[in-house]
């Protein structure tokens, strides 16, 4: 029976710093799970950013087509005056060629 007493007071021994290391650990465990909310997203955090993003998205297209529209507008001015310009030079290139034909016509015999 002594036999026996000393060898479960030896397992105890075993058993206790086992014990201590499974207190040591659930005592980390306790810490992560305190700083578990501001680890983690919940549903309703998910569905903010998403409705967030939505409107940036939102946002940003009607911006996107606002310029688009301004450079299409820009653009449109541009090649506007370009052609005028275009008209201007030939009008006057024809009216200066027209003006020596006639003058060459005229005055060479």
């Amino acid at each position: 029976m002594e036999d026996r007493v000393k060898k479960l007071e030896e397992e105890m021994i075993d058993v206790r710093r086992r014990l201590t290391a499974i207190e040591h650990r659930l005592t980390e465990i306790e810490a992560l799970l305190k700083t578990f909310p501001e680890l983690f997203a919940t549903k309703a955090d998910l569905l903010a950013l998403q409705q967030q993003m939505e409107r940036r998205l939102a946002d940003q297209t009607a911006m996107f087509y606002q310029q688009l529209n301004s450079l299409q507008m820009s653009i449109t001015q541009q090649i506007n005056q370009q052609t005028w310009r275009l008209v201007t030079y030939v009008t006057t290139i024809s009216f200066a060629m027209v003006s020596a034909t006639y003058f060459i016509a005229s005055h060479v015999k």
